[in-house]
């Protein structure tokens, strides 16, 4: 009974693992502006990892070192730096305390997506609205 019970859940478990393999992935939302924002300070070095993708391109992985007791406002000024080398002049970035502002620079540019791929900074707080 009991060897029956165990390979009932291993069988099941395997089928839950088929099914989340087979789930499509949730579409993007294109956007002309994104406020990100972050609260706290960071407990141990850390990294923070965001896919900045314009409409119609391959996304581009932005990769920002945080050093143990950073503040958010200079984590903040390390993303914006960052994003601004990655983005370019099609899109305003703008760094304002705790928070980072992207927006399109003009009409020409094309919407963008923002996500945030990868964060182990523990001790900080992070947000992301449309801008």
């Amino acid at each position: 009974m009991r060897r029956a019970l165990v390979i009932g859940c291993v069988v099941a478990l395997g089928m839950c693992a088929v099914a989340a393999a087979q789930a499509p992935p949730e579409p993007k939302v294109f956007t002309n502006g994104v406020k990100l924002e972050l609260d706290g300070k960071a407990e141990s070095n850390a990294s923070i990892h965001l896919l900045f993708q314009p409409d119609g391109e391959d996304p581009v992985e932005i990769t920002v070192g945080v050093v143990a007791k950073m503040k958010d406002e200079d984590i903040i000024d390390d993303i914006a730096k960052e994003l601004q080398l990655t983005v370019g002049p099609r899109y305003k970035v703008k760094a304002r305390g705790e928070r980072v502002e992207v927006e399109t620079a003009s009409k020409s540019s094309p919407a963008f997506h923002l996500s945030l791929s990868k964060w182990t900074v523990l001790g900080v707080g992070f947000r992301m609205d449309k801008g």
